[in-house]
């Protein structure tokens, strides 16, 4: 692990099992159009959440259970959406520049509650934003 976690951080990470993109909420089964009949339900994959970079496209806005958020597509796997909290857009404006609601940079996942978002580092490494 590279710096230390700050409260709203997760050592863990749920990801979907047949699209590989971050899941807003870590449901104990999900459904899967595209798998085969009998194996329809999956389980999240738990993956540990260390700093990756990224180039995603903020798409639009969803209302989960207790508040709103961003719906963020990577640039180079068009079927990997993150979700972003609304506060976590706030603390990225002042860090980088947003060209056409595109953001290049170094991210990790954040938790609030239940729910789990994709949060902004640096734009130039994951070392840049780490508090010891």
């Amino acid at each position: 692990m590279i710096g230390k976690l700050s409260k709203t951080s997760t050592k863990e990470a749920p990801w979907h099992p047949t699209t590989g993109g971050l899941m807003h909420y870590a449901e104990k089964k999900i459904y899967c159009s595209d798998l085969p009949s009998d194996q329809r339900f999956a389980e999240p994959e738990w993956r540990p959440n260390e700093p990756f970079e990224a180039t995603v496209k903020i798409t639009g806005m969803r209302r989960g259970r207790s508040a709103k958020y961003l719906m963020c597509q990577d640039s180079a796997d068009e079927k990997i959406f993150y979700p972003m909290f609304v506060a976590d857009l706030l603390d990225l404006m002042p860090k980088t520049v947003i060209l056409g609601g595109v953001v290049k940079g170094w991210w990790r996942v954040g938790k609030r509650g239940s729910n789990y978002g994709l949060r902004f580092l640096s734009a130039h490494g994951p070392y840049d934003s780490y508090k010891s």
